[in-house]
């Protein structure tokens, strides 16, 4: 590049160091300046143009889209939990709650046919007033099943 030292239009661009003779090479302030000048034009302009491109509904969609994608991921795992829960819930009853179900209701079966059922007959067969007989069948009632669920 030439430098014309009469011109002083070009010769504003440049420092002392460029106009002088020397054979040094340096790196001119200016030159610098217009560089950085240069850089922050084309950062501007890539800005300018991601904004002309900028649209709010591409943004809603994309939100869209990524609540659906949560939502359908939600749903998911609700389902791995409550079919996970179901087996949890199915193997306690199976192994712990069915055997006591059935212990439970055999022991009332026999409480039925050795103690309350002769009880009734007991009463039945007596032959006192028939009202006497409901208030006592009643009463009798009451209490083994009090006591038979106290114990439980």
């Amino acid at each position: 590049m030439s430098i014309d030292i009469k011109n002083k239009e070009n010769n504003s661009k440049y420092c002392s160091q460029c106009l002088s003779k020397s054979d040094i090479e340096h790196v001119c302030s200016s030159q610098l300046l217009s560089d950085s000048v240069y850089t922050l034009s084309e950062m501007a302009n890539e800005q300018l143009n991601q904004l002309d491109t900028f649209s709010l509904a591409q943004i809603h969609v994309k939100c869209q889209q990524d609540l659906e994608l949560w939502h359908s991921s939600a749903v998911n795992h609700l389902g791995q939990i409550f079919t996970q829960r179901l087996a949890d819930l199915n193997k306690i009853y199976n192994e712990d709650l069915q055997p006591d179900l059935e212990k439970y209701k055999q022991k009332m079966i026999e409480q039925l046919k050795n103690r309350i059922i002769p009880k009734i007959n007991k009463i039945i067969n007596d032959p006192s007033d028939n009202r006497k007989k409901a208030d006592q069948i009643q009463v009798e009632l009451f209490f083994t099943f009090y006591n038979t669920f106290d114990r439980i």
